[in-house]
């Protein structure tokens, strides 16, 4: 169970569909973006779903260090 508000999700690591950026085990069955671009898409095209801030600080430190994401 989670505190955080039900339209925030977390994004899933490119290698592994059970481990999100953030390290957070999901429930069974429950939504996470399954990329970055997925994420990215939602966003732009004005989806209700966010992604979880966690997730987000991960990437974007990745992206700046040039670590390949995908």
């Amino acid at each position: 169970m989670t505190d955080r508000p039900e339209w925030v999700k977390c994004v899933l690591l490119p290698e592994d569909n059970a481990l999100t950026w953030c390290a957070r085990q999901l429930e069974p069955a429950e939504f996470a973006f399954t990329s970055i671009d997925h994420a990215a898409l939602n966003g732009k095209h004005g989806g209700r779903l966010v992604a979880c801030s966690g997730c987000v600080r991960l990437i974007i430190g990745a992206l700046s260090r040039g670590i390949a994401v995908d």
